[in-house]
């Protein structure tokens, strides 16, 4: 898989004909069209890990339809934490990560879950 960060400044437009050619290309291809590229510049691990927290923080958090603050404070997380998440600054571990990704499918079950939390089961 080629990694890269698109420039936000530049945002990639393809035409169907563009489409429909890396559709027909293999891995293989795209990989070696990407390396021949002066323009590309693969990212580190460290940099991808970011990448996909942000997104999936923001994804989440989005789709809950509330605040950086809100969120934190509804699913028991560090406001600076999430803040850190979605700007790229901070990297969540697998935990935080598997926690995002139910939050994100799930966002009910979770805050039913920890509303219960203090309470003797």
């Amino acid at each position: 898989m080629v990694k890269f960060t698109p420039d936000p400044e530049r945002p990639v437009v393809m035409s169907d004909e563009e489409k429909r050619r890396l559709a027909s290309m293999s891995e293989a291809q795209i990989e070696a069209n990407a390396a021949a590229d002066p323009d590309s510049r693969p990212l580190t691990d460290e940099a991808w890990e970011r990448g996909r927290t942000r997104r999936l923080a923001r994804k989440a958090r989005e789709a809950s339809g509330l605040s950086q603050a809100k969120f934190a404070e509804a699913f028991h997380l560090n406001v600076r934490t999430v803040q850190g998440w979605e700007s790229g600054r901070r990297t969540a571990d697998e935990t935080a990560v598997a926690f995002l990704e139910v939050i994100l499918r799930e966002p009910a079950m979770v805050q039913r879950a920890l509303s219960r939390k203090g309470q003797a089961a």
